[in-house]
């Protein structure tokens, strides 16, 4: 009896196979932890780090990666509750196995995705297993590239053995653990679970408004396998009637060259055109350098040389420049994709956006040719400084294709003023001596709700969001005034072109209603293009022809000399504008055209809208008086829309490099 009573009591020493699992899972909360850290603070393969603003990511790629494996256990803990209510000891064992098993499956994936995205800026996918799972060469370069990797040599190798010894030591773990919680810690362990691991990200993903693209970088492995299946549930998209849509874009291509001195030779590649012309031939003193400015949500509305019915005006050194004897500016200029990401990619490739995806982040295994890259394969200097996160939408994977360098810094603070004092110092000390150079500045701070960072450039007192950007757009002038200024007195000041434009629009209630990004008429696609410089081969002044993003990239490469076979749906404007050069605009199966005499808006699911040209703020719908008119822009819409898209899609833009 006495024996009994002091006899260990080895049963409430023994944890129960529920309590193992919690346990387990809890140490891949760790592996994971560790892992995300190592991956996100560690240097990235082409220099740098993984991601620019690191503090603007780690903690939310670790979040999620908490209710991504916690997605993956809850099942298994299901069973092993049903196994123990039923003293099912094989089912007991396999729930235990194979969470385990399904754990370190999540880990891994987890770091081959962002591995992924530091070499390749893309998620792991299906579409990527399919495109270079067919490619012989893919093990040798992924082993150079491993090699290279200045984070860490093969580093991507010691993260996979980490990530394996997760498996012995989660048995380890299973089979000796000691320890057994009290009930009420029991409950507690799975309450705080529950609503750290599940209900708050559930919360934080779906309800929390903005950072989408932010949750898109960082989306753990079971979220993208519930995307890819989705992607493969949907039908293989065709493309009907393409070789007659194609035979419409070149046709129309064609009518707008200014030039006559391009054809499309290449049946493998629909967009690309070849030169014919007479050969040009500039001198390495002769090539111009350029310096191109992107502003943040600049309105052509709000600037009374281009709208005169606007009562302020907010841009006087802009106006100043563009009318000046070295000026030129068109009236008629619009961004081609609507938000920030779709117009950079229109600007640097000279490619309408793809109707339904964004291409700089579904696209990455497709080649896209940017047009400082053909500067700098002629001798360039190229660089770029942005006072936004270019990891935020994946444009630091393209900028890294088409510039020498890519600046950006949190310490900015999204403030212009301070960026572009940066980028003028470092343009005149590191890039300029390397003449001929490209310089692009991006701009910031004139960003939705427009709060002016200095109330002493106010042109404005009045509150409503539609005077507040007269503000932040005034700031913005006096901005770009200060760094061309500060250019002034340097020897290469005379050679170099500025470029400026608006990367897109906004609807700030002109009809009636906020609508953002969606609407595609002029105050949300009308933006400014002016180009200042002494070349004489530019058309100074005023002009009323339509001109947009996708121009802006032939039209810097004549002046540099280089007639490269290029992809660019625009023109040169260094030309008067055929009368029969037109423009599209593309928002997600949302369209608007324009020609010289007509403006053109097709909104998904709704009716077409024409306005007439002089009809600069779209207040007068004239369509039903000009159905002709209305049915060829749609036939134009649908040709140059389907022939971009399946040049995207099937990786026929370019061939690769």
């Amino acid at each position: 009896m006495v024996a009994a009573v002091n006899a260990p009591n080895t049963s409430a020493r023994t944890p129960t196979p529920f309590e193992r699992s919690v346990t387990v899972f809890l140490v891949a909360v760790l592996w994971l932890t560790a892992m995300q850290a190592f991956q996100y603070l560690r240097p990235g393969p082409f220099g740098g780090p993984y991601v620019l603003d690191v503090s603007h990511y780690i903690g939310q790629a670790i979040f999620y990666g908490w209710y991504g494996l916690f997605l993956v256990a809850l099942p298994f803990f299901g069973l092993l509750y049903w196994g123990i209510r039923k003293n099912k000891k094989r089912l007991i064992r396999g729930a235990g196995a194979g969470q385990v098993f399904t754990l370190f499956l999540s880990l891994f994936a987890s770091g081959f995705d962002h591995e992924l995205q530091r070499f390749m800026g893309t998620h792991l996918s299906i579409d990527w297993i399919r495109t270079y799972g067919r490619i012989d060469q893919t093990p040798g370069v992924v082993w150079e590239s491993m090699a290279q990797d200045v984070g860490g040599s093969y580093s991507a190798i010691w993260l996979g053995i980490f990530i394996i010894a997760f498996v012995p030591i989660a048995l380890i773990v299973r089979k000796r653990l000691r320890y057994r919680f009290s009930p009420k810690i029991t409950r507690l362990l799975l309450a705080g679970s529950a609503l750290l691991f599940f209900v708050l990200p559930i919360i934080f993903w779906t309800l929390v408004p903005g950072g989408s693209l932010r949750r898109d970088k960082v989306k753990p492995p079971i979220v993208l396998l519930y995307h890819n299946i989705l992607d493969l549930l949907e039908p293989q998209r065709e493309f009907p009637n393409i070789d007659q849509h194609i035979t419409t874009y070149q046709t129309w291509w064609l009518e707008g060259d200014p030039t006559g001195h391009w054809t499309f030779n290449d049946p493998d590649y629909p967009l690309r055109k070849t030169y014919t012309g007479p050969p040009v031939q500039l001198d390495k003193a002769q090539r111009p350098n350029f310096v191109f400015i992107q502003l943040e949500t600049f309105r052509a509305w709000n600037m009374k040389l281009y709208n005169p019915d606007q009562a302020l005006v907010t841009t006087p050194y802009m106006d100043g420049m563009s009318t000046s004897k070295k000026g030129a500016y068109w009236v008629r200029s619009l961004c081609n994709g609507i938000p920030t990401i779709y117009a950079t990619m229109a600007i640097h490739t000279g490619m309408f956006p793809h109707s339904r995806r964004r291409t700089a982040t579904a696209f990455t295994q497709v080649t896209l040719e940017g047009f400082p890259d053909f500067l700098r394969k002629h001798g360039y200097k190229t660089a770029l400084f942005t006072g936004s996160d270019p990891d935020w939408d994946n444009q630091r994977y393209w900028y890294s294709q088409w510039y020498d360098r890519v600046y950006f810094d949190p310490a900015h603070d999204e403030i212009d003023r301070s960026l572009f004092r940066e980028a003028a110092r470092q343009i005149r000390t590191d890039i300029a001596p390397h003449e001929p150079f490209m310089a692009t500045v991006v701009s910031i701070t004139n960003h939705t709700p427009f709060q002016s960072p200095e109330p002493n450039l106010d042109v404005t007192q009045e509150t409503a969001a539609s005077k507040r950007i007269q503000n932040t757009m005034a700031y913005s002038d006096d901005v770009v005034r200060e760094l061309i200024e500060s250019f002034r007195k340097e020897e290469w000041f005379d050679r170099t072109i500025f470029i400026i434009t608006g990367d897109h629009a906004y609807d700030l209630g002109e009809r009636g209603a906020v609508l953002g990004h969606a609407n595609l008429r002029h105050e949300s696609t009308w933006v400014p293009l002016i180009i200042w410089g002494a070349d004489e081969r530019l058309s100074h002044g005023r002009h009323m022809g339509v001109a947009s993003h996708v121009d802006i990239a032939p039209t810097v490469l004549e002046l540099a000399g280089i007639t490269d076979a290029n992809s660019f749906a625009g023109h040169s404007l260094l030309h008067p504008a055929p009368d029969k050069q037109s423009t599209l605009v593309v928002r997600m199966e949302s369209y608007a055209f324009e020609d010289p005499k007509h403006a053109g808006y097709f909104p998904k699911g709704d009716t077409a809208m024409l306005f007439g040209a002089d009809d600069l703020e779209h207040r007068n719908n004239i369509a039903s008086k000009h159905l002709d008119v209305t049915a060829r822009f749609q036939q134009l819409v649908t040709a140059l829309s389907q022939v971009t898209d399946y040049a995207i899609e099937y990786n026929k833009v370019a061939p690769a490099q």
